[in-house]
Order: C-alpha cells, then structure tokens, then sequence
C-alpha cells in the first residue's frame, strides 16, 4: 500500500497519544525510550515529532511502526462492539494488571482473543505486549520485551534480562501479555518461569492461546517434564476459558453467532434484516470471514460485491 500524507499523519498521532499515555504513568519516561520501543534512531523521531515527514523512514519502517501501535491502515473504519470475548479478556487482563497476578487463556480459534488483547494493550499503561511467532527463542523473546519497555535490546541476553527485570520492578503495576504463546518452546517457557520469579507480585502475567497450548500443557503435567509443574503453579494450576462457561457446543456457537451480530450491527447500524442474515450464515463462526464480509457490503458498490 501507498503510505500517503494523511497515512503518516494518523501514524504520527498515534504515537503522540503512545508517547503521552507512558509518560502520565511513568514521569520520568524519556523521548529516548520510545524511540527505542519504535526501534527507529532519536534523530528519526525527533523529525517525526516536529511534524517532518519526507524521507525520513521507508514505507515499510511507517507501516512496521503503525502495526506495533496497532494503528488500522485501512480506508474502511471500524467499530468495536462490546463482544462477550471482548469483555472477558478485558476483565481478566485487568484483574491481573490491578493485582500483579498470572492468567492463562486457552480456547478456541477465531473467537477474538487477539483483537481484544491488542485493544487492551493500545490503551493501557505499562503493558508489554508480545505477539510471538513460530521459532520464537528466548533470546527473541526477551530482546523484544526490552524493545517494548523501550529499553536497548544491544548486549548479551543477560544484560538485557536484567534491564527487562529492573525495568519491570519499577513501573507501577505493569503486566506483561504473551499472545500466540503455543509457538513458545521449553526454553522461552523456562525464561518466562524464572522472570515471573523475578518480578512476582509487581507484575501481572496473561498467556493466550488457542485449544492446542492447553493440550500441549497437559501433555507436559502427565510426563512430568521438569519444570513444567511449577510454571503451572505460578499460573494458579488453571485454564481461563471463555466458552466453557456455557454448557454445550450448542450454547457456544449461540453466544459466537451474538457476537457476529453485536460487530454486525456496530459496522452497519442501519442493516436490513436480509442482508443481516446473509452476512451472518455466511461467516459462521469465523470473525475474519465477517469482517470481509462487512467491508464488502458497507464500502463496495453493488456491482462490485461478489
């Protein structure tokens, strides 16, 4: 995509609105630092602050920047709706955020686990928000908590824990999210139980995952691989699930099919009651396929939707 004026603007305000968030909850959070969290070189920012944005960053570095705070580079707007996935992961995050406590989210693909905690993170102070990846290792891992904390990710591993550690006792109340963390290994995972040691009561943890982490988990707690019992304890020895609180699958696809309609009605308040019926058979249970969906119907002209 073409990353235009009005594209970078929306960019640079973003980052204003970032920057403004980290320094109200930490007053002495420096410029320096954010720039390290953007990963782009102070002189870089300082130009981008000042309103000059010609040849400063590649289009790439703009829309690596947008997507690391979370800015939708879309022509097409879109509304939130008050999902029931949305609500329940907000509440937990916020319950482990308040008291510096551990959570881990197991559930089904697709439900919105994701949106909802990038949400979060987009709009909370002293959160560090990682999206791990396939191969992921814990030197990735840590090097991208320092980038988040807006620390230098340069160094040996060890120097970068310590910084990661030192920075995390000293916020007030931050928390730490691992989305995707089934792409963790037995390496990353040891790491993660020796910082929750590190930094327990300070800071709160939430892992999510789809249904396969849980079963990879349980694997792990019935060969008694070492280690794994204990970094389960530190998660209070418990899954968090949203859809296990309805009573069968017949409930579960009842309360997805809801949401769909609660983002439906959010994109296209005015949806005629057959449109509104077609969208919706034709998502089924997936959020991405809806929202395609939506956009077809609600920016293409008649003649354009297939």
């Amino acid at each position: 995509m073409q990353i235009t004026q009005e594209i970078k603007s929306k960019i640079v305000s973003a980052l204003l609105d970032d920057l403004k968030m980290r320094q109200k909850s930490d007053s002495g959070y420096k410029e320096a630092q954010h720039a390290n969290y953007l990963s782009i070189h102070t002189a870089q920012y300082s130009r981008i602050k000042r309103g000059d944005l010609e040849k400063v960053l590649s289009e790439s570095e703009w829309v690596r920047i947008a997507k690391k705070l979370f800015v939708d580079l879309s022509d097409h707007r879109w509304n939130n709706a008050k999902t029931v996935v949305l609500n329940f992961i907000t509440s937990q995050l916020e319950f482990c955020q308040e008291r510096s406590t551990c959570g881990l989210c197991c559930d089904l693909v697709g439900i919105g686990k994701t949106h909802a905690a990038q949400l979060y993170a987009a709009s909370r102070q002293n959160v560090v928000y990682v999206k791990c990846f396939p191969g992921i290792t814990r030197a990735e891992l840590i090097r991208f908590m320092a980038e988040c904390l807006g620390l230098s990710s340069d160094g040996t591993v060890a120097r970068v824990r310590r910084s990661v550690v030192a920075e995390l006792r000293r916020l007030k109340t931050p928390i730490v999210i691992l989305d995707d963390g089934g792409y963790l290994n037995d390496n990353s995972w040891m790491e993660v139980k020796g910082l929750l040691d590190d930094v327990e009561f300070v800071c709160g943890w939430y892992v999510i995952g789809d249904t396969s982490l849980q079963k990879k988990i349980q694997r792990l707690l019935a060969k008694d691989k070492d280690g794994w019992q204990a970094l389960f304890d530190r998660f209070g020895r418990k899954f968090q699930t949203i859809t296990h609180q309805f009573g069968s699958d017949a409930e579960v696809a009842i309360m997805r099919r809801a949401d769909a309609d609660r983002i439906l009605k959010a994109n296209i308040p005015n949806i005629t009651p057959e449109l509104r019926t077609t969208i919706l058979n034709t998502a089924g249970t997936s959020l991405r396929v809806l929202r395609r969906e939506i956009t077809k119907h609600k920016y293409l002209k008649p003649e354009e939707v297939a």
